[in-house]
């Protein structure tokens, strides 16, 4: 017999986007007017974002050139860069908390950054290709039939996708398919022997479970293939595979709506359960 799929999938995730904050240095040199005579110069450079420190120049004439070497750009955090931490109204994570931290890089030219649900420790990323994830990983039900739920996981960072800011409004989604984006991306396609032209990390062919244990039916031999359920969920559900590599794919996740008023931001986010919760946030 085939796996029977049961997924609960609370919405889907978008593509991801980051953000940097720009450093870098400026070498320069310059000569003055004409003349007799030469004195030393110095000089600096400002700008929007930071300070360029300049170091001497020299030159001929009634004065000397401005110019720098070797100095680095400190970037000025603004109002609404850097850490908002606060909770979601009537909403518990599977660690049973109910915080949100959103972590902004940048709002202008961009809207860059993570948020992180539940107040759980970073998440580790995967090493075994062979067990689901995240640990324990997607378990089977008590008769083995694969399992997933597609939910925020608390300790992982989303990064924050189709963003908008006008100076106080602030709309982005998340993509909640990230989170299985590097497992995926550690599997080996196998091709469907069912269906040419399609491929998935584990074969299509006819198993089950007993005791929380999956199995595939080797078509060849009739010998059990024995499988973690949690790989199954995950492969017949989550990665896509082409004959080269397997991935996810990522499209719009929960949607957040907030006001930014520093120290506070205020809004609402919808598509954890098919309700929109309130969420309050504070600047760190």
């Amino acid at each position: 017999m085939k796996f029977r799929i049961s997924v609960l999938v609370v919405l889907a995730s978008t593509t991801a986007c980051g953000g940097s904050t720009d450093s870098g240095s400026s070498t320069g040199g310059g000569s003055g007017a004409s003349g007799t005579g030469a004195n030393q110069g110095t000089g600096a450079i400002s700008g929007t974002g930071g300070t360029i420190a300049s170091g001497g120049g020299s030159g001929s004439g009634a004065s000397g050139g401005t110019g720098g070497s070797g100095g680095s750009v400190v970037p000025e955090p603004g109002p609404f860069t850097g850490t908002w931490k606060g909770y979601v109204e009537n909403y518990t994570f599977s660690d049973n908390t109910d915080v949100v931290t959103m972590t902004l890089d940048a709002v202008e030219a961009q809207v860059a950054g993570h948020v992180t649900f539940g107040d759980s420790p970073p998440l580790a990323p995967p090493t075994d290709p062979n067990v689901g994830y995240p640990p324990p990983g997607s378990s089977g039900n008590p008769g083995g039939i694969p399992y997933v739920e597609i939910k925020p996981t608390p300790g992982f960072a989303y990064a924050i996708g189709g963003g908008s800011f006008d100076g106080q409004r602030l709309k982005f989604t998340l993509a909640l398919h990230e989170l299985y984006k590097p497992w995926c991306e550690m599997q080996t396609p196998i091709a469907d022997e069912v269906n040419a032209g399609n491929y998935s990390c584990v074969p299509n062919w006819a198993g089950g479970g007993i005791d929380g244990k999956c199995f595939f039916d080797n078509p060849e031999t009739g010998e059990k293939v024995w499988v973690d359920c949690g790989k199954v969920a995950l492969c017949q559900t989550v990665c896509q595979c082409t004959a080269q590599a397997c991935s996810v794919t990522l499209s719009p996740g929960p949607a957040f709506d907030m006001q930014l008023n520093p120290p506070n931001a205020d809004g609402s986010v919808a598509g954890f359960d098919g309700n929109v919760r309130n969420v309050h946030l504070k600047h760190q």
